[in-house]
């Protein structure tokens, strides 16, 4: 979408403001008419996958510098 107008106080799942928001295209389309930052939430699962990945930046700066492109 180009834009939208959003009720999210009311988000009652997890993920569900991100969703909201992310099918807006430009910020400039994001219309929000009320926010409760108590009910922005993110699913458990979503949360222990991001506490399990590694910092790969050392690699790709290594492979960089390996192939001159750095």
């Amino acid at each position: 979408m180009d834009a939208a107008v959003m009720d999210l106080a009311p988000c009652f799942v997890s993920g569900m403001v991100y969703v909201a928001l992310s099918r807006v295209r430009i910020m400039g389309g994001v219309h929000v008419l009320s926010f409760d930052r108590e009910r922005v939430q993110a699913d458990a699962r979503v949360v222990s996958f991001y506490g399990k990945q590694r910092d790969l930046s050392h690699i790709i700066f290594d492979c960089a510098l390996a192939t001159g492109r750095l």
